[in-house]
């Protein structure tokens, strides 16, 4: 939660693809990217890179079949996109 004063015990991340974010954090993999049935996503994976980073993609609520979110109250509303405020690395 923004302002509030937390230690985060991981960092959870929702990408639009998995494969390239296993690929980015390869070197720091504890779980390579894993494709996922009757789950809340469809792909993702975990690594640690000094605190535990897990991401997902194709993420639905409920872990509802693509077919049936697509349908269910709410949709991707439970979704929020922010820009980084820190300068990118070249």
């Amino acid at each position: 939660m923004r302002g509030v004063r937390i230690e985060p015990g991981d960092l959870d991340v929702h990408v639009d693809d998995a494969t390239l974010a296993g690929r980015l954090l390869a070197d720091h993999f504890v779980e390579p990217v894993t494709q996922m049935r009757g789950w809340v996503a469809d792909n993702g994976g975990r690594a640690f890179a000094g605190v535990l980073v897990e991401w997902l993609a194709g993420a639905r609520p409920s872990g509802l079949p693509r077919s049936q979110a697509a349908l269910s109250a709410g949709g991707d509303q439970h979704h929020e996109s922010i820009e980084p405020t820190w300068p990118a690395k070249a």
